[in-house]
């Protein structure tokens, strides 16, 4: 298995690739922020969203329209994806958000399979109603705009909450493992290093 990161002008893509059976070199993306280029040499079987501002699924409808799959995301970020005065994209990519209709609907605590890898959604609002990250293998933590290397994500924007976001991170600080932590944006950290600074952002909010 590889992971490889995208940074794109709006946000960090990531795409994670392995081999079926047959030796077909088979994806999922996560937050499809990235160009259908990027994408074209593998077969992508999931796009999933850390959360529906429009700096994060940009692409997805190209990119799930290419493949005919849906978007996955917590169900509590359907309005993000259908409504641009939640996912921002007026301000973030000057036009109306390309929308994608097909939508999987996710819940916390739901695993997804990927040929043998799992990948877990945690439910993380705050930033947004239905953030969530998504632990692969209980090794990598695809952490959206929950938390980054320095900081957590904005709880000024429609939908975002600093007292939920304060509840979430006070959930994260009880976990005792470590993970490779892959933000929405910034440098790639340890769930040990965030961790750290939980408690000096819940005093900030």
């Amino acid at each position: 298995m590889k992971i490889k990161t995208v940074k794109t002008s709006l946000s960090n893509s990531y795409i994670i690739i392995d081999k079926d059976q047959n030796d077909n070199l088979c994806a999922v993306v996560i937050d499809p922020a990235l160009e259908l280029e990027e994408v074209l040499e593998f077969d992508v079987v999931m796009c999933l969203a850390t959360h529906g501002h429009a700096d994060h699924i940009n692409n997805a409808k190209l990119i799930c329209d290419h493949y005919q799959i849906p978007l996955f995301l917590h169900k509590d970020e359907a309005i993000y994806a259908k409504d641009d005065s939640f996912n921002l994209s007026h301000y973030v990519i000057q036009r109306p958000l390309a929308k994608v209709k097909d939508l999987n609907l996710l819940e916390d605590n739901q695993e997804l399979t990927f040929l043998n890898h799992t990948l877990k959604v945690w439910h993380t609002p705050g930033h947004t109603k239905g953030s969530v990250m998504y632990l692969l293998d209980n090794h990598y933590l695809f952490s959206g705009d929950t938390v980054f290397k320095d900081a957590i994500g904005r709880t000024d924007l429609p939908g975002s909450s600093s007292k939920v976001m304060s509840n979430t991170l006070a959930k994260l600080a009880e976990i005792d493992s470590d993970y490779k932590v892959l933000p929405g944006h910034g440098m790639v950290t340890s769930f040990k290093e965030v961790k750290h600074q939980m408690e000096y952002w819940r005093r900030l909010l």
